[in-house]
């Protein structure tokens, strides 16, 4: 038997501009916004630091200039990730509390 009601569109907004969904949007712009701003301040340092090796064709100057740079912008990124990783897990853990209750 056809059941129109669950042909409805309005029922597809409703999840889809549930409570739920909005709050996992507004965690996923704030690891993204955050992320970002310490991938670009630590990305303008790092160019700060690139006339230091201009000109240089010293393999290990390169090198070690490629693999600070790679510290300077993933360590503050993953710290970052990291506490919201905790944060969201701590969210999760307390939402399944309150639907099961």
């Amino acid at each position: 038997m056809l059941h129109f009601d669950t042909l409805n569109p309005l029922n597809g907004f409703k999840r889809l501009f549930s409570m739920q969904s909005l709050v996992g949007l507004g965690r996923s712009l704030a690891k993204v916004g955050l992320v970002g701003v310490l991938t670009w301040r630590a990305l303008q340092d790092t160019a700060s630091q690139l006339p230091t090796v201009d000109g240089s064709t010293d393999p290990h100057v390169m090198a070690g200039f490629i693999a600070q740079a790679i510290l300077n912008v993933g360590l503050p990124a993953a710290e970052v990730l990291m506490v919201l990783a905790v944060m969201d897990y701590a969210y999760q853990r307390w939402m399944f509390s309150r639907t099961r209750a």
